[in-house]
């Protein structure tokens, strides 16, 4: 099960598109067959991020709404943070930076909760580029003056799980 969640993971790092989707639909089975309900939860996800490759940020979105009910009713709580990143890219493409910015907020939260420092900066720091967009320029200037100190820590950022914009770097 967990096999093919890797491959799927692994794939979907190297842009497979076609065979993240096969790995994607045989964890599905397998973790139907055994009732896996974090695997369960992680598939539509996963399906997301292969929308998101492809351009279907309309997809993308609807099936980050899925997995998201799906980790909430079970708590799944450091996979839900991933989803609301997922999902808040693909409506900052769809021009929606308020919404956006408020599933970053959540996940940034979510992050910080876990622990997960250079996550949550980085979500705090995708936070301040949607409220850019957003018009809201006095909060957004705010956010990145806090997080300005710690970017000079080795490992204060993630940026290998945290899709920065170069403009951001």
């Amino acid at each position: 099960c967990s096999c093919h969640e890797g491959l799927a993971i692994w794939a979907l790092d190297v842009l497979d598109t076609e065979r993240a989707a096969r790995h994607i639909d045989d964890l599905e089975s397998a973790a139907t067959d055994l009732g896996q309900a974090l695997l369960l939860a992680d598939v539509p996800f996963l399906r997301a991020r292969v929308a998101a490759i492809v351009g279907d940020d309309a997809r993308s979105i609807a099936l980050t709404r899925e997995s998201e009910t799906q980790q909430r009713r079970i708590g799944a709580r450091i996979s839900l943070g991933k989803c609301l990143i997922l999902r808040a890219a693909g409506l900052m493409r769809a021009g929606d930076p308020a919404a956006a910015a408020a599933s970053l907020r959540e996940a940034a939260e979510i992050e910080a909760s876990l622990g997960f420092d250079g996550e949550a900066r980085g979500c705090r720091l995708l936070l301040a580029d949607a409220l850019r967009c957003d018009g809201r320029l006095d909060e957004a200037k705010s956010l990145v003056e806090a997080e300005l100190p710690f970017l000079e820590e080795i490992g204060s950022l993630d940026t290998a799980w945290m899709p920065l914009a170069a403009r951001m770097a």
